[in-house]
């Protein structure tokens, strides 16, 4: 059992390494005239930023979010499927960065500007 290891090595579960790189230029280039293109671009720069479960960001309320100067905070108080007896529950830290085609935390600003008059927030 010693040679084993050198016989057969362990190999990595993937070839190759996801790029985001052309997913990031299509984004940046993104038109956002309306809700739905406002809400797609939203949809993947969460994805993307904060490498969070689809349960978590499902979970995220308006009133939830909290904004300072060097970005936002959002808070999931909802039991997630990784919830624990003494684990915290996740707060998002979104920093705003100097590409603003890019940046999350505008994108999430500009999503809340445009519901809500539509939603009564």
């Amino acid at each position: 059992m010693r040679g084993l290891s050198r016989l057969r090595p362990s190999k990595p579960k993937y070839n190759t390494t996801w790029d985001p790189q052309p997913v990031l230029a299509f984004v940046a280039g993104m038109q956002t005239p309306d809700l739905k293109g406002l809400s797609r671009k939203l949809a993947t720069l969460f994805v993307l930023a904060t490498g969070q479960r689809l349960q978590t960001i499902s979970l995220i309320k308006v009133s939830g979010i909290q904004r300072s100067e060097d970005g936002l905070r959002i808070f999931i108080p909802d039991f997630l499927k990784t919830s624990g007896v003494n684990r915290p529950q996740p707060v998002l830290k979104i920093p705003f960065f100097d590409n603003a085609n890019l940046c999350l935390a505008r994108t999430v600003e500009a999503y809340l500007d445009a519901t809500r008059n539509e939603e009564g927030f």
